[in-house]
């Protein structure tokens, strides 16, 4: 059987490189972005599992037709290489190969053909014909390759009420019984037949296995365990047309799931059931529909997985346009072009409530189609739902042939065709017409011509019954772009005889160059049969045999488990809040939610992958000889790596937006699949990879934390957010958007909230679907690419490339709750509040889009800012120093106020000074020595009103004068330190007491977390801060020393200057040894000093001695007189290979003569060489 590699294939071989770049290797370890990237315990890179199986499999199959005729006089046995089905009569322009030419009839009734693959070696070149000879149902086969026929199998007998009723079936009608697919049921590669015994009263199918010449049934099916009433044929004789009441029957093959396998297909109808007490037992006379898959991994087992009743009776139609499907056919193929193969079913139908009518519409088709869906787990398997049932007008040739009274319809012929190519969805041939899938039904495409009219004559005679007997697809024309045609027979009955004509056609699609499909045509072979009874062994049957070996093929090699790299998702901004408050607010200060609604449990979202085919990479050796024209551009940033498309619902739960902006980012975890690709008729093997996603995974961090990862990321420096995505600051919402202008597709609330301190609450506005028609809510990335491929032959005769290829990456927001809850503020003297509306809308990140949680906030009233940072920065005898630094809006003025614990005056605060709002620090003089004093301040504004406002009063800070003599001081403190997350960081205080100091000095440090306005202790005991095991978390913080000391039994401090902690880079600094030109007098004098190493470039060489250009900052450079040569000067270096390295120098003399270094720099801007020590 052809298996379809779904979608680009050779074209997305050829384009990788230019696509993506390496996926990041699992690896037991969290990466900056704080995804865990361990390899599952459940991964088996030796099971051998994969998409194709253990066989081979075919790239670009390239068909031949395969016709066998059989008549009165003849039987013929042809198929026909190198056909231009649309030249001449479709086929002879080919050169035909015959098999077989008797000048007899053949001697069984009702054959039916199909080709395989009976030994994995990827090529369907054996034909396997099944038919009633005598009372036997027989199987043999014809080999392409050899021309040769090969022995019969009798696959099951037939005896007494057993065959008597096949006397009965009329021409048109025999395709209902007999029946046949091929298919890996076992996963080994190798094809097993799969053939219908219309056996009465026990219909079923043989599972057949070839080796060598000989087949073995190795199971079988019966169509009673899933089909109710397929036994009953055999108890009664439906007035006397025993093949009425028959199981007609439709075989297909497909990987459903992709899991290497193909499950089987069985379709079963019930033909034209006459009225009586036997028929009344079967109430419901739908088709039903089973899918069988192997279960046994020692032998084939197959065992029924799905089963489906095909009629429309659960759905809200039924009232108004009842369908019970009646007489069907079924196919498989990618007609929504997901990756996956849907099944479809079309047949006739009944359009009536009643489950058990049979009267037959006889102008329309009911076409079903069942998709399977993957599960979001890796290695659990999905689920297979059905759609809609929808009609189709007939043509007019099937429509006026329709039989009537009491004859059997024959299921239609059905198959499905890449009519467009390997890169678009697949069509569906439906009796001479095309069909084509979208989400609101059935579009008719093209009809043959031939079948545009009813014909009532034929060479003179009158013709009542018109009919489409049976259709093959495949690439017949050897086309570069997999661009599918359809031969297909026709059948004529002559009025009131059983004479018969037949004619072979093919319709199919023009090639327009090699990047997209020309238009529909059609032909025939008119002169097939001619005027034959059908008592002469009469038959037409086709397949689409591989029998000249020219396409090139894959087998699978091992496989691997990676991780694509990360990609921004969402972001989320944070919920607006008053800084100066934010320690007051009841419940936190709001949040930003995506994935979900508070309180009301989780939502989900639909995640589609990139179109089939977006990851290939076959080496270039297979292609030497084609030249190609390659333009691509693509706006996504999903650059997953796989070549089948899944549509998994995963449950999203991201909170974000807690006092800071957040970013929600994932990465997809890829199976990739290696295989080794073999060109037809021999020459290099060369290499193909296909990778499979599995569900993403996700993280969420803060924008700066993710800013400064993605500012050294090569692959996201682009995506670093900006603000010209986010200009907002947290806890200033005057700072954020006040209207919709200038955001893309902005979708909100209808209604702006307020937030005033009226209330204590929580306000949420939430989003599931866009109000606003303008939006659709859904993020669409995706990419085109376009390729032009012109050259000879590849790989023995098959021409290599070409196609066209395009697909799409698909996070569907729209079912994604969205929700913005925000915090009223607390109460106040002075009012802070605002009005907001929650959306979301598109940004610009490097050349993708994604979609912004945030607000629209605008109407904020709220005073000047608090100032920020207020500590003591020095006491005396008589004054306290304050500094402080200014808030996001600077005030007009400041108020320091001190704090008496007796709440006389204004809750105990006192003003006892004003300053200019420009003013950072204030002296509060004239005290008493020995006596501590607690103090605040405040920011002073106006009002749009000229109304005076002032902000909440600051944290309480508290000095104490020292005692009459000398002053305590805090000399120094170390200002700034950078370490590395884990790292251990150290801060240090120097202070010189009084005199008179008791006992020494005392020391405790206090922290200022970056979101807080608020001192805390942290630790005492020593001038020495240490901090172990520095995190992330810790990034920013400010560290201050109370440096005290006691005199007279009272106690006397100071503050320190603030030191920051920075967490993310250690101090990068190294050192430098400068070697000057020797001089013998100061042998041992070396030159030292430290630099910082910048980054190193790739330089042009100015000769093949320069291996590299780098740039090094040296703070200071010390010469050999010891004086300062350079300072903070920044110089280029060349670098050359040191040819004395190891070896003896004219650096040999130098200090430590380990020194010698491997390179010598020459610098640009002095002209003179150096070796620089420690830049590697």
């Amino acid at each position: 059987m052809r298996k379809k590699l779904i979608a680009i294939l050779l074209v997305c071989c050829l384009i990788a490189p230019i696509l993506f770049q390496n996926p990041l290797e699992a690896e037991a370890a969290t990466d900056p972005y704080g995804f865990n990237l361990e390899t599952p315990k459940d991964f088996n890179p030796n099971d051998g599992e994969n998409p194709y199986g253990e066989g081979k499999v075919a790239l670009n199959p390239i068909m031949e037709p395969f016709v066998m005729r059989s008549a009165n006089s003849y039987l013929h046995v042809d198929y026909w290489n190198d056909v231009e089905p649309d030249k001449s009569n479709g086929i002879s322009s080919g050169d035909q190969v015959r098999l077989v030419n008797r000048n007899s009839q053949c001697a069984a009734d009702y054959v039916v053909t199909k080709a395989y693959d009976p030994d994995g070696d990827g090529h369907d070149y054996m034909v396997a014909a099944v038919g009633l000879q005598g009372q036997n149902l027989v199987l043999w086969n014809y080999n392409s390759r050899t021309k040769q026929q090969g022995p019969d199998k009798e696959v099951a007998t037939f005896e007494g009420d057993a065959f008597d009723w096949f006397n009965d079936i009329d021409q048109w009608e025999y395709t209902s019984f007999f029946n046949l697919t091929a298919g890996d049921f076992d996963g080994d590669g190798k094809d097993e037949l799969a053939v219908y015994v219309p056996m009465r009263g026990n219909p079923y199918v043989s599972i057949l296995e070839q080796t060598g010449n000989t087949y073995e049934e190795v199971d079988t099916i019966l169509y009673k365990t899933f089909m109710e009433g397929a036994d009953i044929s055999n108890t009664f004789t439906n007035d006397g047309k025993t093949e009425r009441a028959m199981v007609q029957a439709s075989l297909e093959a497909a990987d459903m799931d992709r899991d290497g396998k193909d499950e089987l297909i069985l379709l079963g109808s019930f033909a034209n059931l006459h009225d009586d007490d036997d028929t009344e037992k079967i109430t419901d006379r739908s088709s039903t529909l089973a899918i069988y898959r192997d279960n046994d991994a020692d032998s084939l087992y197959m065992e029924n997985w799905k089963t489906f009743k095909l009629n429309n009776r659960d759905s809200t139609e039924f009232d108004t346009t009842p369908i019970h499907i009646r007489t069907a056919s079924c196919a498989a193929g990618d007609i929504d072009y997901d990756g996956f193969p849907e099944i479809v079913v079309a047949g006739y139908y009944v359009d009536d409530k009643d489950a058990m009518e049979d009267d037959l519409n006889g102008d329309h088709f009911a076409l079903q189609t069942l998709d399977y869906k993957p599960a979001s787990e890796a290695g659990k398997l999905g689920e297979v739902s059905t759609g809609t049932i929808r009609t189709v007008e007939m043509n007019a040739w099937v429509d006026d042939g329709f039989y009537t009274s009491d004859n059997i319809q024959a299921p239609p012929a059905l198959t499905c065709v890449a009519a467009n190519g390997r890169n678009a969805k697949e069509q569906v041939f439906l009796e001479g017409t095309m069909y084509e899938f979208d989400d609101s039904g059935w579009t008719t495409k093209a009809i043959a011509s031939f079948c545009e009219d009813s014909q009532d004559w034929q060479w003179g005679y009158m013709i009542s019954n018109t009919y489409v007997e049976s259709a093959v697809a495949g690439n017949f024309d050897g086309n570069e772009m997999g661009i599918e045609q359809v031969y297909f027979t026709r059948g004529y009955k002559q009025t009131a005889t059983n004479h018969y004509f037949y004619d072979l056609c093919v319709m199919g699609k023009h090639g327009d160059g090699q990047t997209t499909a020309g238009d529909y045509y059609d032909n025939r072979w008119s002169t097939v049969h001619d005027h034959k009874h059908q008592k002469d062994h009469l038959f037409l049957t086709v397949a689409a045999v591989d029998a000249d070996d020219d396409t090139d093929t894959i087998k699978y090699k091992r496989k691997e488990y990676t991780y694509t790299d990360a990609n921004v998702m969402a972001v989320l901004q944070a919920a607006p809040y008053f800084e100066d408050l934010k320690d007051q607010y009841y419940d936190g200060v709001g949040e930003t939610v995506f994935g979900r609604t508070t309180g009301s449990g989780g939502s989900t979202s639909t995640t589609k992958s990139a179109s089939a085919g977006a990851y290939f990479n076959v080496e270039i050796p297979i292609f030497l000889f084609i030249k190609m024209d390659i333009g691509a551009t693509y706006t996504h940033d999903w650059e997953w790596e796989y070549e089948k498309e899944a549509s998994i619902e995963y449950s999203i739960d991201f909170a974000g937006g807690q006092m800071e902006d957040s970013v929600v980012l994932y990465r997809t975890p890829m199976t990739l699949y290696y295989y080794d690709v073999y060109p037809a008729g021999g020459g290099e093997t060369s290499h193909m990879t296909v990778g499979v996603p599995d569900s993403p995974v996700y993280s969420i961090m803060s924008k700066e934390e993710y800013n400064a990862v993605a500012a050294t990321d090569e692959n996201m420096k682009d995506k670093v957010i900006t603000s010209n995505v986010l200009s907002s600051t947290p806890g200033q919402p005057s700072t954020y958007n006040n209207s919709a202008a200038g955001l893309k597709d902005f979708t909100g609330y209808q209604e702006f909230s307020s937030a005033t301190a009226t209330s204590t609450g929580n306000i949420s506005q939430s989003i599931t679907k866009g109000s606003q028609e303008s939006s659709s809510q859904s993020y669409n990335n995706t990419f085109e690419l376009s390729i032009g491929v012109s050259g000879g032959p590849v790989g023995g005769g098959a021409t290599g490339g070409g196609g066209w290829g395009g697909g799409s990456t698909t996070f569907e927001y729209e079912e994604v709750s969205k929700t913005g809850m925000v915090a009223n503020p607390p109460q106040s003297e002075y009012p802070y509040s605002f009005q907001w509306k929650f959306g979301t809308w598109r940004a610009d990140l490097g050349d993708t889009q994604v979609p912004v949680l945030g607000y629209i906030v605008n109407n904020v009233i709220e005073p000047p800012s608090l100032p920020q940072n207020i500590a003591v920065s020095g006491v005396t005898q008589d004054s306290i120093t304050l500094t402080w630094d200014h808030g996001a809006r600077r005030p007009v003025t400041y108020e320091i106020y001190q704090y008496f614990e007796d709440n006389v005056g204004d809750n105990g605060y006192s003003l006892v000074a004003t300053v200019d709002g420009n003013e950072t620090t204030f002296t509060y003089d004239g005290l008493k020595p020995g006596n501590s004093y607690s103090l605040a301040l405040r920011s002073v504004g106006t009002d749009e009103n000229g109304e005076k406002t002032m902000s909440e009063y600051s944290a309480l800070v508290t000095g104490t004068t020292l005692q009459e003599g000398s002053e305590l001081s805090v000399d120094s403190i170390t200002e700034e330190v950078n370490v590395c997350p884990g790292d251990t960081a150290v801060f240090e205080v120097e202070a010189t007491p009084s005199q008179g100091a008791m006992n020494g000095l005392s020391y405790s440090w206090q922290v200022q977390e970056e979101d807080s306005a608020t001192w805390e202790n942290v630790q005492s005991g020593n001038s020495r801060l240490i901090l172990n095991n520095v995190t992330e978390e810790m990034d920013g913080n400010r560290y201050r020393c109370i440096v005290s000391e006691i005199q007279n039994g009272e106690r006397y401090y100071v503050y320190s200057k603030v030191g920051v902690l920075h967490v993310g880079k250690a101090d990068s600094s190294v050192s430098v040894a400068t070697y000057h030109d020797y001089d013998e007098a100061e042998q041992n004098e070396t030159n030292t000093g430290s630099a910082d190493y910048v980054r190193a470039e790739q330089g042009e060489p100015t000769g093949t001695e320069v291996i590299k250009t780098i740039s090094v900052t040296t703070p200071a450079t010390v010469d050999k007189n010891g004086a300062t040569r350079n300072e903070s000067v920044t110089a280029n270096y060349q670098v050359f290979e040191n040819t004395l390295y190891q070896a003896e120098s004219v650096y040999t003399e130098a200090a430590d003569a380990n020194q010698i270094e491997q390179n010598i720099y020459y610098c640009e801007n002095d002209n003179a060489y150096y070796a620089l020590i420690g830049l590697d």
